[in-house]
């Protein structure tokens, strides 16, 4: 009995720490996204790291869908969180894409050690769009991205 409880903790553990890992793409009906063109980069060396991407959202339903407000949320471990509100009309068409290009200014939390590159803590985003459909009806969709600290060569 004691090595299948030590198995199920184990076996919990496993599943746990597999969540933390990068999340690049989802679902939060009736929007499908993705984070497409990851990359890590700076203009010389006395320039910040950017980390760069494009969020794709894909619609779902028959009608189209009008995002009026977008509150991104980023958390970089080491150095605190940063939010902003953003007013606008991201409009997703019937069955088809928006592609939106996002980036954000990497930082260290010290200057001890080896901090760039791909040693840089990458920010966790949370990114929530509110809108309506062609019909009235209230849309919310909420993205939770977990960027690779190593992204693929473009």
């Amino acid at each position: 009995m004691r090595r299948l409880s030590a198995a199920v903790v184990v076996l919990i553990a496993i599943q746990g720490c597999a969540t933390l890992g990068p999340q690049t793409s989802g679902v939060d009906e009736p929007i499908e996204w993705r984070a497409l063109d990851l990359k890590l980069d700076r203009k010389d060396q006395s320039s910040p790291w950017v980390y760069s991407f494009t969020l794709e959202l894909r619609n779902t339903l028959t009608r189209r869908i009008t995002f009026t407000e977008m509150e991104r949320k980023l958390y970089q471990p080491g150095t605190g969180s940063n939010v902003a509100t953003f007013k606008g009309q991201w409009v997703v068409p019937a069955g088809l894409t928006l592609r939106l290009p996002m980036s954000s200014s990497l930082r260290c939390a010290s200057l001890a050690g080896n901090c760039s590159g791909t040693h840089m803590p990458i920010p966790l985003w949370k990114i929530t769009f509110t809108g309506t459909d062609d019909s009235g009806q209230s849309v919310r969709v909420v993205i939770d991205l977990r960027l690779p600290a190593d992204p693929p060569s473009s």
